[in-house]
Order: structure tokens, then sequence, then C-alpha cells
């Protein structure tokens, strides 16, 4: 592979994190709270999307992160399916930098790690840490154990708002908060690359909007959008998650 440059390196990280974090919101352990209020507590929501979740075996997922700098502007986005039980994932990569852009299938699991830049596909195992990959270390996060003592703290800020179908949660992290939960996911990342990245970047604020079915309790929606600050300067960031298909989206490993 070609050798990137820190910009690039920087967008990798952050798509990556973005997809650790959509699924470390999904997977964190919380507590029960008990309350008087009509609306369900933000906490008992993500709880019971938690337990409904791990009754699912995949899932299809649209992700797409983007940074605004300036004038600049660069998008990561992933779609395809993502197998919880085993956990893998198959799906189309999407790097555009100021309309410039590039484009491969790629093929991840525990294991191994294939690419399909044209019509064949390769084993890039070798190569997982340059994309800051690991679904070992995202089975990690979904178990909720770097998480857990964070939500605990946050989650009783989340504001629940109800609709006709859905539950939409919003959580604010302050800068403190933010760049521990950064820092958390991070583990997911390979440690070149969040070494290589965390020295150099920080995160001001974030903020979460999860949209949650009444009828399902599954995930709908996640959101993400925050401000970071990396070499000297700063960076709008925003995450739009959607799932759907739950329990009807396979993950079938290419042939090389």
């Amino acid at each position: 592979m070609k050798k990137q440059t820190r910009m690039q390196k920087f967008a990798l990280f952050v798509g990556a994190l973005a997809l650790t974090l959509t699924l470390s919101a999904c997977g964190s352990k919380t507590t029960t709270e008990k309350t008087g209020a009509t609306l369900p507590t933000a906490t008992s929501l993500v709880k019971d999307a938690t337990t409904a979740m791990k009754n699912q075996k995949d899932v299809h997922m649209k992700m797409a992160t983007t940074m605004e700098q300036g004038d600049n502007q660069m998008v990561v986005s992933y779609e395809g399916n993502f197998s919880l039980q085993p956990l893998a994932m198959l799906g189309d990569y999407t790097m555009v930098n100021n309309g410039k852009g590039s484009k491969l299938k790629m093929y991840l699991n525990e294991a191994k790690f294939y690419v399909n830049t044209g019509s064949k596909w390769q084993d890039a195992t070798s190569s997982v840490k340059t994309f800051g990959l690991s679904v070992a270390a995202f089975k990690k996060q979904m178990e909720g154990d770097t998480l857990n003592q964070l939500s605990k703290s946050v989650m009783k800020k989340g504001i629940v708002k109800t609709g006709t179908s859905e539950y939409t949660v919003t959580i604010a992290l302050t800068a403190d908060e933010a760049q521990a939960l950064m820092k958390q996911s991070s583990e997911s990342l390979s440690s070149s690359t969040t070494a290589d990245i965390l020295k150099d970047a920080e995160v001001k604020n974030m903020q979460f909007v999860y949209v949650i079915s009444k009828k399902t309790k599954l995930p709908v929606e996640l959101n993400i959008s925050m401000k970071m600050i990396y070499s000297g300067k700063t960076f709008d960031e925003s995450v739009t998650s959607s799932y759907s298909a739950w329990g009807s989206s396979p993950v079938t490993a290419p042939t090389i």
C-alpha cells in the first residue's frame, strides 16, 4: 500500500474510532435506574437495547464520518453487514477528500482481513493495522468492560424524547468525559496508530443522539458530533450511523 500522509492516517483513525464508538455505545453495560417519570431513563433504554442486541446474530450498518477543517472536507464511510456471532464484517469502505475519493470492499474477522479494489480479493491481513481495525478488540468494547464506569456517570445526563415509534436519547459529554471516552474506545485500534494519533489529538466536546425502536428495543440510529484539535488545527466531526435488517444480514467470507 502507498505511504499515508498524516491527514490520511488521521482520517483512518477517526473512521475506525467512529465504528468503535457506534459499537461500544450499543454494547456498553449500564445499571437499571428506578424513576417515577413517565418516560424511561436513558440508562434503562440503552440497557434494554443492549439486551435486545445480544439476541441478534447480525445487522446491516451504514456509517459516515465527516471531518471539516476550514474549507477542507474528508468523508470516511462504511456500508455492509456486521455479524455479531461470530464477529465479522463485509462491506464497502470509502474515503473522499475534497471531492476526490477511493473505494474498496473489505472483509474482516478475528483472524483475517481481505480487500478488493477491483474484481479480485486479496489477503491483506498483514496490513490490517494500516486501517486501525481489530474485530477482536471490537468484541471487548461491545462487552462494555472499558466503558462501564464512564457510562454510569454520563448516562444520568441523558435527555429522553419520545416519538410515535422510537425513543431518542441525547447525551452531551464535557471535554474531560469526551477525551476519556476516546482514549478508552481507541483501545480497539492498533497500538501504533493509536500512539501516533492520540499524542496530537484532543477532543473538546462530544454529543450522542441515540434512536431506539419502541417495538423491538433495537438501535435504529446513532449520530455523534464532536470537536477535535489535531496538530494545532480544529476539526468538526460528525458520525451518522443507521442499523437495519437485524437478524437477516449474514456475513460470508469471500473466496481468495
